[in-house]
C-alpha cells in the first residue's frame, strides 16, 4: 500500500511539474468470473470491470476508451474488443467474450486498458481452456 502511494503522488507531482494540465487519475479492476475461470471452446467468457475515479482530477464526466484483450500462454492475440465508457467517480460492466471453437486448452489472460488523455492504468486476470470432449461436455 505504501509504494502504491508513493508511486501516485509522483505521478501527480510530475505531471503537474511538467505543465500538464490537471490529472483525471483513474484506478482500473477487471477480473474473470468465477463461474468461467475453466471453460471449454466456444464457451462464453465473462469480465466484469470497475474503474475508479481516484478524485485527485477534475469532476467532469469523460470518455475514456477501454481496450479488452485475450491472450493464449504465448502471448498470442485471441479477441480484441474496444469500447468507450463515460467516467466521472464509478463505472462498472461486465464484457461478454465468445472463445473460438478452435481455442487450444492452456492458459490464457484477460486484460482490461483504460486510456484517457495521457493517462493509462492496467488490470488483467487469467482463465483455463479445458480440451473440449464428448463426456466433458455433459459435465460443465
Amino acid at each position: 500500500m505504501k509504494k502504491e502511494i508513493i508511486v501516485l503522488m509522483f505521478i501527480i507531482l510530475f505531471n503537474i511539474g511538467a505543465g500538464l494540465s490537471t490529472p483525471f487519475i483513474f484506478s482500473v479492476h477487471a477480473n474473470v468470473a468465477s463461474s468461467t475461470k475453466t471453460i471449454f471452446p466456444g464457451d462464453s467468457l465473462i469480465v466484469n470491470t470497475e474503474v475508479r475515479s481516484l478524485g485527485l482530477g477534475s469532476k467532469k464526466l469523460i470518455d475514456a476508451n477501454v481496450i479488452y484483450t485475450v491472450l493464449d500462454s504465448n502471448n498470442n492475440l485471441i479477441l480484441k474488443k474496444e469500447s468507450v465508457i463515460a467516467l466521472q467517480t464509478y463505472f462498472s460492466a461486465s464484457q461478454v467474450f465468445q472463445i473460438p471453437e478452435n481455442a487450444k486448452p492452456g492458459m490464457y489472460h484477460v486484460t482490461a486498458e483504460v486510456n484517457y488523455d495521457r493517462y493509462r492504468d492496467i488490470s488483467s486476470d487469467s482463465f483455463f481452456i479445458k480440451k473440449k470432449t464428448i463426456l466433458g461436455n455433459l459435465f460443465k
